[in-house]
């Protein structure tokens, strides 16, 4: 008899709760609960996120690896790359250093002149 009850109880107590928050009758019990959880929750969700940290770290150490390994042969090849580029720059200055040595002279001309060209092809032989 006392789980018929208990049942019946808890039956009205929840159709009541449903019924009173659609009516919105309930804003100022949860404006008081949320203000004192609030601490609360904060101290919890501030303990609980290292243990997240160290859960996500254990989780996600294959990706992390994976990337790390990804990301140094990129480093690997951007510094291949880069001391490429050095080696170009170093040699691009030497031929400057190496043409400031030998001044080029420049001499302008105008050529005026009449070229003749064979019109007889016929006749000439192969």
């Amino acid at each position: 008899m006392r789980v018929v009850w208990w049942f019946a109880t808890l039956t009205v107590v929840s159709f009541a709760t449903i019924i009173l928050s659609e009516e919105n009758a309930l804003d100022p019990f949860k404006n008081v609960a949320l203000t004192v959880s609030a601490p609360v929750d904060r101290v919890v969700r501030d303990a609980a996120s290292p243990l997240g940290d160290i859960y996500d770290s254990i989780v996600n150490r294959g990706n992390l690896v994976r990337e790390n390994e990804r990301l140094r042969e990129e480093v690997e090849i951007l510094q291949a790359q880069l001391a490429d580029q050095q080696d170009v720059l170093l040699r691009i200055a030497e031929l400057e250093d190496a043409l400031e040595d030998y001044p080029v002279r420049s001499v302008i001309a105008e050529v005026v002149g009449s070229v003749e060209v064979p019109t007889d092809f016929r006749r000439s032989p192969v």
